[in-house]
């Protein structure tokens, strides 16, 4: 059974993330909602800065790509890493230092999809959809 991405709902959570960009530097922001199909994530000015530099780019229509590690939590405790690379599709500004980047995974890294896919799972049985 394959799941549509294009359709995937967003669920809120709250976990943290670090993000690595090509040339490894280290940045940490929250995922504010997950879905099937990719992250929101959140930040101040600075994480957009560094991810999102304001520099000219020949195909600025491409997403950029960017590492992304976090561990979701299970019901016997236990956490699983999630490590994916992911397009950076949007970014906007929530307040006045508070950033929302809409991200795309493209690359699940140590076939973690699957630990991914159960929480997704368990987390749309029970927390709120995003808005």
């Amino acid at each position: 059974m394959s799941i549509d991405r294009r359709v995937a709902p967003r669920i809120q959570t709250s976990l943290p993330i670090n993000l690595i960009t090509s040339d490894g530097t280290k940045l940490e922001g929250m995922i504010s909602d997950i879905s099937a199909s990719g992250l929101g994530v959140t930040g101040d000015r600075q994480l957009v800065e560094n991810l999102l530099p304001n520099t000219t780019r020949p195909d600025a229509f491409i997403p950029i790509k960017i590492d992304c590690k976090f561990e979701v939590p299970f019901e016997d405790r236990s956490t699983r890493e999630i490590n994916v690379n992911c397009a950076i599709v949007y970014a906007s500004r929530a307040e006045q230092d508070h950033y929302k980047l809409g991200m795309q995974f493209a690359e699940f890294k140590d076939s973690c999809e699957i630990s991914l896919a159960q929480y997704v799972l368990k987390l749309s049985r029970t927390a709120p959809l995003a808005e």
